[in-house]
């Protein structure tokens, strides 16, 4: 039995990841714009930021903005580059593996039926009773860019992960076969943009191949010659059952769910779909109205099935509403403690300000010019309590942070020193000068690199 997961952000959003798109704007908006475009993006985006909450959807709008396939490529790099720069500092705060973790994980995959309503699990049941007992098979395509499945289930070297029958409601054993990204990950290069050409609204750029292979995912997939979209269909022709978790159905990946399709109106393979919203409730006299709301956004990406195969789709797929399938694994997940990285930024912009870390452990570093040497810090953001100064430092780790001194609001480091931040929640963050550069000094730019550390927990290390 082959049991196919497709994941999408909701996973990571789960884990407590900030990997909305909104939240990258924030970030993208305070990195240098290398050109005019790249400016008149961000400017857009941050005008009609409700407009942007599907990246991929928007940018084939914006795409009207472009006057030529170079400059529409040369924002696409940009934009895909700081993307990935972002999503490798959140995926600092993916969980360790650790034997709990791991089980709770195994667990959900292996059991997706437990967490759908009495009616729908014994549908499910009854649907499969009938097969032939075998070893149930589980691949993972990870529509993320992250690798937090792979970290959770300590997957490594392409090794499938055992199941332990008395684990799995198939009633013998099972394993994690293979977890495949059709988008890439960030060791490679990401797959950013639309599923096809209809969704691009500049049709004259589509002359162009290297904008169609910047702009379209299957010609870009083709382009790289990895494979990776062969393999993923091959997954998906063999399937019994598909699982969908933490994906919005959207249009830009709409030769999945195609494909999906194919595989459920010639072979008996059923459809799982979870879906979280706010507004949404599990139970309840509007539950049927909700399913159905779910499942008729499915069937509206399809092409080329007769009014009978889009009732046979309906008639396979099921629908549970805010099951928390995997709620349970952030009461499990351990973390290195720590939060570390190495930035650039220009120190001219934002007033000075750059902010690091999320959530509790956010702190807004603010600096303004001294030379090419040395550099103000300044404690004056309203997430900073204080601030001190570690002169020539080695190892981040090391620093007795406690016994430093944080009198005064300023600090002027030069290169090797580190800033030692405290936020308003106990939180502690050091930042290491590594590099300055002054535009009034041939540099051409207000430019500071930093190694940073934060602290996993308050009153710093214990």
């Amino acid at each position: 039995m082959n049991i196919t997961y497709i994941i999408g952000n909701g996973f990571d959003l789960c884990l407590g990841l900030n990997t909305r798109y909104s939240d990258f704007y924030d970030y993208y908006q305070n990195q240098p714009s290398p050109s005019e475009e790249v400016k008149q993006l961000k400017a857009n985006i941050n005008r009609n930021k409700e407009n942007w909450v599907d990246l991929e959807l928007a940018l084939g709008e914006y795409t009207s903005n472009f006057k030529d396939s170079n400059s529409a490529t040369k924002v696409m790099e940009d934009l895909c580059d700081h993307l990935t720069e972002y999503l490798k500092l959140q995926s600092l705060l993916i969980p360790q593996s650790n034997e709990k973790l791991k089980e709770e994980m195994l667990r959900c995959l292996a059991n997706p039926y437990e967490f759908f309503l009495p009616a729908d699990k014994e549908q499910i049941r009854s649907y499969y009773s009938n097969r032939l007992p075998a070893h149930g098979k589980i691949t993972i395509l990870s529509l993320n860019y992250t690798p937090s499945i792979e970290r959770i289930l300590d997957y490594k070297d392409n090794q499938p992960i055992s199941i332990d029958s008395n684990d799995s409601w198939l009633g013998y054993g099972a394993e994690v076969h293979r977890i495949l990204h059709p988008h890439h990950t960030l060791d490679d290069t990401i797959l950013v943009g639309l599923n096809d050409e209809s969704q691009i609204a500049n049709q004259t750029l589509l002359g162009d191949e290297t904008f169609k292979e910047n702009f379209i995912k299957p010609e870009c997939n083709k382009m790289l010659s990895s494979g990776i979209e062969t393999q993923c269909s091959d997954v998906i022709i063999h399937s019994d059952l598909f699982v969908v978790f933490g994906s919005s159905l959207g249009a830009t990946d709409k030769q999945w769910w195609q494909k999906i399709a194919y595989q459920m109106v010639n072979s008996n393979s059923q459809l799982l779909l979870f879906i979280y919203g706010h507004n949404i409730q599990r139970t309840g006299r509007r539950l049927g109205e909700q399913k159905r709301t779910v499942v008729n956004n499915f069937v509206s990406h399809l092409e080329g099935y007769t009014d009978t195969q889009i009732e046979d789709i309906k008639r396979k797929t099921l629908v549970s509403f805010n099951s928390g399938i995997f709620d349970q694994l952030k009461a499990y997940s351990t973390y290195l403690g720590l939060e570390h990285g190495t930035i650039k930024f220009n120190y001219a912009n934002n007033n000075g300000t750059y902010p690091i870390g999320h959530g509790n452990r956010t702190f807004t570093t603010k600096w303004s010019k001294a030379s090419d040497t040395y550099i103000h810090a300044y404690n004056d953001a309203s997430d900073i309590h204080s601030i001190a100064m570690a002169p020539n430092v080695s190892d981040l780790e090391q620093i007795p942070i406690l016994t430093l001194d944080y009198s005064s609001r300023t600090r002027t480091p030069t290169i090797g020193d580190a800033v030692v931040w405290r936020n308003i929640h106990g939180y502690y963050a050091v930042t290491k000068v590594i590099s300055i550069k002054d535009d009034s000094r041939s540099s051409g730019v207000d430019e500071i690199e930093i190694e940073y550390l934060i602290l996993d927990t308050p009153n710093g290390l214990k």
